[in-house]
């Protein structure tokens, strides 16, 4: 059963207006990461940020982000990591471990950071490192 009580007001959330002052750029993208986000990234030196500001879209009945929610960001972060690396090859995810060590509120942004580690033969290997920003009251 959904948590249907009033969450209560969030002091120094993320705006998207912030985002762009941080050079952060909103991609309305289609298909399921389209639902899913909307996606913002941003130019890191020679490496790329990925990140989803928090909403309410995004909440499980506990009234924090989905688990789902984050792996899909970290799943494509690393898949666009990897297809860059792979010549803009089709590639896909054949493993993605998560462990989740605290929880993502709306408001927050939550961010992923992949890299590449190289790749045998026709595998890769991926990795990615996530963060949020943003407080609660």
């Amino acid at each position: 059963m959904r948590n249907t009580s009033p969450r209560p007001a969030m002091k120094n959330c993320v705006t998207p207006e912030a985002l762009a002052e941080q050079h952060w750029k909103r991609r309305d993208l289609p298909g399921f990461m389209g639902l899913a986000g909307p996606l913002w990234t941003r130019r890191e030196g020679d490496a790329w940020a990925y990140a989803v500001l928090a909403q309410e879209a995004h909440l499980n009945p506990a009234g924090v982000v989905h688990g789902g929610a984050l792996v899909t960001l970290l799943d494509h972060a690393i898949s666009s990591v990897a297809w860059e690396a792979c010549a803009r090859q089709p590639c896909l995810t054949l493993q993605l471990d998560t462990h989740f060590v605290g929880p993502v509120r709306a408001g927050q942004l939550a961010q992923a950071r992949p890299r590449w580690c190289g790749a045998r033969a026709r595998w890769s290997s991926c990795a990615a490192r996530s963060r949020q920003m943003g407080t609660r009251p």
